[in-house]
C-alpha cells in the first residue's frame, strides 16, 4: 500500500485493505525474535505450536514490547524467559502439558494459570469476577469476540511514565475495580463493539485486526475522568482509564476505541515507513494542537490528523448516527471536525517539508478538504 493509500481504510467502505500492513508487522516481529534468541529449541517450539497459539503470541503487544526492549538494551534474555513463559501457556491451554512448574500469564493476558493447576482442573474451572481474583488462582478474562479485556493483570496496575509513555507499576495511583464498576464498564465495551459490529463492519474488522488487547483501568487520583491511550512501544494493547463512570456513555467508548486502533494501525504502519525521517525533529518540533489546544510534538500532530479524520468518517455514518441522540453524535463530529476547520497545515508541515514524505503532506491536505467538504462541518 502506498502512502496515499494510507486513508483509504479510514473511510470505513469495503476499498480499504490493512492485511499487508497487519501482516508486515508479524513478520518484522518473528525476524525480530529470530534475530534475538539464539536459542534454536526454543524458537523451535515455538513454531511447533498450534497456529492459534502461535499467532496469539507473536501478535501480542507485550512480544512487541519485549522485543523492542531487547533491541534497546541488546539484551536477550528478558525476551527468552517470556518467549519461554509464553510456549509454556499456550502448550498448557492445549493440552499439549498436564502441568506448569511455573505460574504464567499468556501473553495477551487473557488467562493466568497457576503452577498447582491440573489440566483437567483448568477444562472445568469456573471463572471468578475481576474483583474476587486473589492473584493465587486460575483466571479466564472476559472476551469480546477474541479479544481479551483485561481488568486484573499486571499490565493495568501501572501509571503513564512521562518519559516513556508507557504505564508503569504504581498501585497507589490505580486501584482495582469492585464488581459493579467492572459489570459497567464491560457492559459499555461490549456495547460500543457491539454497535460497531452492527452499523460499521469494516470498522469492526478493522478494530478486530489492529486492537489485541483491551487494558481497563481505574484511578483513585482522577476517579471521574474518562481518556484512553496507546503506545508505540506496546502496539495492539489499547488502555481505558475509568470506563465506568457516570458521565461517560457509549459514544465516548466507540470513539475512544476508534481513536486507539487508528494509532495502533499507524504505528505498525510506521515501522517500515515513518512519517518523520528525522526522529530527534519528530520528538522536538511542537505545535498546539487544533483540536485539543494542548500542545502536541510533530510527530503526534500526523498521528492525530489520521486519528481525527477516521473518526469524523465514521461519525458522519447515517447508519451509525442513528444509534445515538443527535446531540452525542453532533458533540462528536465537533470534537474530530473542529481541528481541520481550524488548521492552517502549512504552516507547520512547510517548516519541516524536507523532513516528511510528499505523501505524507498530500494526505493532510486531502483529509482536511475532505473533512471541511462534509456538511455537518456547516451546521
Amino acid at each position: 500500500m502506498a502512502t496515499k493509500d494510507i486513508i483509504l481504510p479510514l473511510r470505513w467502505s469495503a476499498e480499504g485493505d490493512w492485511q499487508n500492513i497487519l501482516h508486515d508487522r508479524w513478520y518484522l516481529i518473528v525476524n525480530g525474535l529470530r534475530e534475538f534468541i539464539d536459542d534454536s529449541a526454543l524458537l523451535k517450539s515455538l513454531q511447533n505450536l498450534p497456529e492459534d497459539s502461535y499467532l496469539r503470541i507473536i501478535s501480542s503487544p507485550r512480544t512487541f514490547n519485549r522485543l523492542w526492549k531487547a533491541s534497546v538494551s541488546n539484551n536477550e534474555n528478558v525476551l527468552t524467559s517470556y518467549i519461554s513463559r509464553c510456549i509454556d501457556a499456550e502448550m498448557f491451554r492445549s493440552g499439549q502439558a498436564s502441568k506448569l512448574t511455573t505460574s504464567v500469564w499468556t501473553a495477551n493476558c487473557d488467562l493466568y494459570i497457576p503452577n498447582n493447576l491440573s489440566w483437567s482442573d483448568f477444562v472445568s474451572f469456573q471463572n471468578t469476577a475481576p474483583n474476587e481474583w486473589t492473584g493465587y488462582t486460575a483466571y479466564r478474562a472476559p472476551l469480546i469476540e477474541k479479544i481479551p479485556v483485561d481488568f486484573v493483570s499486571p499490565c493495568t496496575t501501572s501509571k503513564p511514565s512521562v518519559i516513556t509513555g508507557l504505564r508503569e507499576y504504581d498501585r497507589n495511583t490505580l486501584c482495582p475495580f469492585s464488581f459493579e464498576q467492572y459489570e459497567i464498564a464491560y457492559s459499555r465495551i461490549l456495547k460500543a463493539w457491539t454497535v460497531i459490529a452492527t452499523n460499521a463492519s469494516q470498522c469492526q474488522k478493522f478494530l478486530a485486526s489492529f486492537v489485541s488487547v483491551i487494558t481497563c483501568s481505574t484511578d483513585s487520583q482522577h476517579p471521574q475522568i474518562f481518556l484512553s491511550e496507546s503506545s508505540n512501544e506496546v502496539v495492539g494493547r489499547i488502555t481505558l482509564l475509568n470506563p465506568h463512570v457516570t458521565d461517560v456513555n457509549i459514544s465516548d467508548v466507540v470513539s475512544a476505541l476508534i481513536h486507539e486502533a487508528i494509532h495502533s494501525y499507524l504505528y505498525s504502519w510506521e515501522l517500515r515507513h515513518p512519517f518523520v525521517l528525522d526522529r530527534k525533529l519528530a520528538a522536538a518540533k511542537f505545535t498546539q494542537s487544533p483540536w485539543t489546544g494542548k500542545l502536541l510534538s510533530l510527530h503526534s500532530f500526523l498521528h492525530a490528523c489520521f486519528v481525527w479524520y477516521g473518526i469524523a468518517m465514521l461519525w458522519s455514518s447515517t447508519d451509525i448516527r442513528k444509534q445515538f441522540p443527535q446531540a452525542d453524535v453532533m458533540r462528536h463530529m465537533r470534537i474530530s471536525t473542529i481541528g481541520f476547520i481550524k488548521m492552517n497545515h502549512f504552516k507547520l508541515l512547510h517548516s519541516v517539508r524536507t523532513e516528511l514524505s510528499d505523501e505524507v503532506i498530500t494526505c493532510i491536505v486531502r483529509m482536511q478538504k475532505e473533512i471541511q467538504a462534509l456538511s455537518f462541518c456547516n451546521e
